[in-house]
């Protein structure tokens, strides 16, 4: 019995509705564990945190690279990035640092293979994948276009694509710039597979003044989500037809299997979803203030924003009944 009582004493209370609010300044990154256990934010000054999701207390923290600008989880393997290209690999359940290696400076994105074996990054001067163990790099991508500077990369969720998008480096007018995807295969040295249009739309720039581009791809492998930087989304699928689907300053975004929809954050702190079924619009979450990132948890019933105060946990609500 006494066994008993100390266990329920020290059992994580339960919140109602899955809802936190942690204090942490200037994020810079956030991710979810595969499990949905925990929540993950990495700050500029290369403090990152693990919070308990369910319980919100705080798991583990530790000092990586100043400049974190990535953050990247697969299984017990945590990948951070620093602006000046160095990446290391932790055990993320002890805060543990595994490896450590420099890729090219201006780091911009990176991502984990869905085996975690390999770190996928882009920076300003190139595309490239790395073996985490040793560091190596395996896979180079260069630019077609030499004022092109990588944005954003992401792995198909089967890991057999990479998906490449990229922003002008320069602004003609100031307020429109290209922007452009590739896809390649994770064999030979950034074979294109398929290209996508250049377009212009109105540019949002991030926190060292380039365009914002983000790509996510939907769980069933044929279809992607691309930000061209005004946060105009477009639904593309192989065969690069597209769909727009949501208005401006958008932060964050992704897919929710569990509710069959697209989840969009803007940047004042709205939650906006569409439906795969009609693409009806609607908001269920609108009261967050300013937000920074955002991203969905694997189930795609949570969620969690970012400002340069605070994380955010919600739950995501079912669609409405019409």
């Amino acid at each position: 019995m006494l066994t008993f009582l100390l266990a329920l004493a020290c059992a994580p209370l339960p919140t109602k509705g899955d809802r936190h609010d942690w204090a942490l300044a200037d994020v810079r990154a956030i991710a979810w564990a595969g499990d949905n256990s925990a929540v993950v934010a990495g700050t500029a000054s290369g403090e990152i945190v693990i919070w308990n999701a369910r319980s919100g207390r705080e798991l583990v923290r530790w000092k990586s690279d100043k400049g974190l600008v990535a953050l990247s989880l697969r299984g017990d393997t945590l990948v951070s990035g620093s602006e000046r290209g160095r990446i290391e690999v932790w055990h993320w359940r002890t805060g543990k640092l595994v490896k450590a290696f420099p890729t090219a400076e201006n780091l911009r994105s990176l991502c984990l293979h869905p085996d975690g074996k390999s770190v996928a990054t882009a920076s300003d001067v190139h595309a490239a994948r790395w073996d985490t163990a040793t560091g190596k790099e395996i896979q180079s991508i260069a630019y077609d276009n030499l004022n092109q500077t990588g944005r954003c990369i992401s792995h198909s969720p089967d890991g057999e694509l990479l998906l490449l998008s990229t922003g002008s480096r320069t602004l003609p007018d100031g307020k429109r710039f290209d922007s452009w995807s590739m896809m390649t295969d994770l064999e030979g040295k950034g074979r294109n597979l398929s290209l996508g249009t250049s377009c212009d739309v109105h540019v949002v720039v991030d926190r060292v003044g380039l365009p914002s581009v983000r790509t996510e791809w939907d769980p069933d492998n044929r279809s992607w989500v691309h930000d061209t930087g005004g946060g105009l989304l477009h639904v593309q699928d192989r065969a690069i037809t597209c769909r727009e689907i949501h208005g401006s300053n958008v932060v964050g975004f992704a897919h929710s299997s569990h509710h069959k929809l697209w989840v969009a954050a803007r940047a004042n702190g709205q939650i906006e979803v569409a439906s795969r079924k009609n693409w009806t619009v609607w908001h269920p979450v609108t009261n967050l203030g300013p937000v920074e990132h955002f991203v969905l948890s694997p189930d795609g019933k949570r969620f969690a924003v970012a400002n340069e105060r605070r994380v955010m946990l919600r739950s995501l609500p079912k669609e409405p009944a019409r």
